[in-house]
């Protein structure tokens, strides 16, 4: 007795299931490319002294890639530059929680601007 598979029930949920995983891969692709776009932008108000301009790009990256270290090392910079310290170990708790030497760096420079004050 020889059994047959209709492939048309198991066809469909796979190609259902592609379609997704590649929506889903362009969706973040997308919105990775944006996300380096407004870290860019930030990066460019912060050399230019522009530091509210510069927090609004890198919060608007993280907003759509919480994961960009650039993205919250410049956030970090332009609290600095405000003077805003007290956000500055907040920010950066992701990357000292993974032993990033840059973030242990502006964490220090937030310390001792505090003393300063």
């Amino acid at each position: 007795m020889k059994w047959k598979v209709k492939k048309g029930p198991i066809l469909l949920p796979l190609l259902l299931a592609a379609a997704i995983l590649v929506g889903i891969a362009v969706f973040t692709r997308l919105n990775r490319e944006t996300s380096v776009e407004h870290t860019d932008l930030g990066q460019k108000y912060l050399n230019e002294l522009n530091y509210s301009g510069a927090v609004g790009q890198f919060l608007e990256s993280l907003s759509l890639d919480p994961m960009d270290t650039p993205a919250r090392l410049g956030l970090a910079q332009a609290y600095l530059g405000l003077e805003e310290t007290e956000r500055v170990p907040q920010v950066l708790q992701p990357l000292t929680d993974s032993g990033n030497p840059d973030a242990y760096r502006l964490l220090a420079q937030a310390q001792m601007e505090e003393q300063d004050v």
